[in-house]
């Protein structure tokens, strides 16, 4: 028996609960599964202050495609029909476009999950033609999923239908396996994105329209999309999207009107850029001010009756609500830190946001007395290397709001009288136009920043 495993497992466990008879083996079996995943499906938390966890990392789909994903890969009927698209004549393209899907199996994510150990049949090309980003193809193949160590227990022992794209990497102008994917329980086959800045959508045609988009923006406090339709290919839906698409924030969806609501007509997408190496593939960056201490800063009088932990749900809640970020991203923060303002009868929830790779946005709620949210404003990306990155205006220029953690404030109007405000943040009650901020991080020189009308 694993005796170190099955430690560390039990210490989470409480220790007045009656142990039933077997659980110790019950709980080592448990934890071997939960170390598996968590060598695939895991990546480690940072210690800043956002933490970024993954949501909507699999797409449920409706019972509408012309396969099942439930029932054997010998009920998949795409594997038995004429390869689609404009070059499915060449047939020196589909040896090709086989040869590739074969050697670049070795270098696939799910080589080490035993994805590969039992496919069954010939490699089928289903669609091959002409792209925005060159000829490409995509190959599909029976294959029988084992047990194993890294493979979730839910897709073992059943028999799928694998699914690769091939194509020309941008970078050396060479046919390769671009991405490779296969449904699991509970979701499909994710689409690919490939060519130049991974620009280049593909998805096999799930029986609805889709429609993609990248680029999102803000406007009046909410983030925002332009979206365009993709084009229908027999068998696939293809489109570009233009020069300067940040290739992390591209989406498709079904129904881009819901605005991102429902998890269930989103399609995940694989770039090739990960898939090849060329870029993290897991962990988002972490954009954000780098706080390290977690919690709220209580500031004035702010007369919410809820705790720590209730105002960052309303905090997350509201901006949620009010689309007050991208959710698209499978990445998205949740909040460490956050200020908690009382002034006038009014509270101000100040935290940052960050949806997947993009820059961490700071953010306003306001709460009238009994706790409902007045409004969410966006103030912006945020600065970490800013003197003092958190300057909120008080409505009617009543003054301001401030902060830099390990950092102690004062401020003065004629930079000759001080006052002394405290550490972290502070309210700052002053009409004046022009106002200097002393910050003096620990162990640091200090700094002055102007508060300007």
């Amino acid at each position: 028996m694993d005796t170190e495993l099955l430690s560390r497992s039990l210490r989470d466990a409480a220790s007045t609960v009656d142990v039933r008879p077997g659980f110790p083996d019950a709980v080592l079996r448990g934890a071997r599964r939960r170390r598996a995943r968590r060598r695939v499906l895991l990546v480690s938390a940072t210690a800043a202050v956002t933490t970024i966890v993954s949501v909507g990392a699999t797409t449920l789909w409706p019972d509408a495609h012309p396969w099942s994903t439930t029932t054997a890969a010998a009920t998949d009927h795409r594997l038995t029909q004429p390869t689609r698209g404009d070059l499915a004549d060449d047939q020196d393209f589909l040896s090709a476009a086989v040869r590739a899907w074969e050697e670049g199996l070795s270098r696939s994510w799910n080589r080490d999950r035993g994805v590969f150990d039992d496919r069954r049949g010939a490699p089928h090309v289903y669609w091959a033609g002409e792209t925005p980003a060159g000829r490409t193809a995509v190959i599909l193949q029976r294959a029988f999923l084992h047990p194993h160590d890294n493979l979730a227990p839910s897709d073992a022992n059943r028999e799928t239908t694998l699914v690769g794209l091939v194509g020309v990497d941008p970078v050396d102008g060479r046919l390769k396996l671009l991405g490779d994917d296969f449904p699991s329980k509970g979701r499909d086959t994710a689409g690919f994105q490939f060519g130049p800045e991974d620009r280049t959508v593909l998805v096999l045609d799930r029986g609805a329209p889709l429609s993609v988009s990248g680029n999102p923006r803000f406007e009046t406090n909410r983030s925002v999309r332009d979206w365009q339709p993709m084009r229908s290919e027999g068998g696939v839906q293809i489109a570009e999207l233009p020069r300067g698409t940040r290739a992390a924030t591209v989406a498709v969806d079904a129904k881009p009107e819901a605005n991102g609501e429902s998890f269930d007509t989103r399609v995940p997408l694989l770039r090739s850029g990960s898939y090849l190496g060329r870029e993290p593939r897991t962990q988002a960056r972490d954009n954000s001010l780098g706080w390290q201490r977690s919690g709220a800063l209580w500031l004035g009088d702010p007369r919410t009756g809820r705790s720590t932990a209730q105002v960052m749900e309303d905090f997350e809640k509201a901006l949620r609500q009010a689309r007050a970020y991208d959710p698209y991203p499978s990445q998205q923060s949740v909040p460490r830190w956050l200020i908690v303002a009382g002034v006038d009868n009014r509270t101000f929830l100040i935290g940052e946001h960050q949806a997947g790779d993009e820059p961490s946005q700071l953010y306003v709620v306001t709460q009238d007395l009994d706790g409902k949210v007045e409004g969410v404003h966006h103030l912006g990306p945020t600065d970490r290397g800013a003197d003092l990155p958190v300057r909120v205006p008080l409505p009617d220029g009543r003054g301001w709001i401030i902060a830099r953690l390990d950092a102690r404030l004062s401020y003065s109007t004629d930079e000759q009288q001080w006052a002394l405000l405290g550490r972290d943040a502070g309210i700052v009650l002053d009409r004046s136009q022009r106002i200097v901020v002393e910050v003096q991080p620990t162990n640091e020189t200090p700094r002055l920043a102007s508060l300007n009308r």
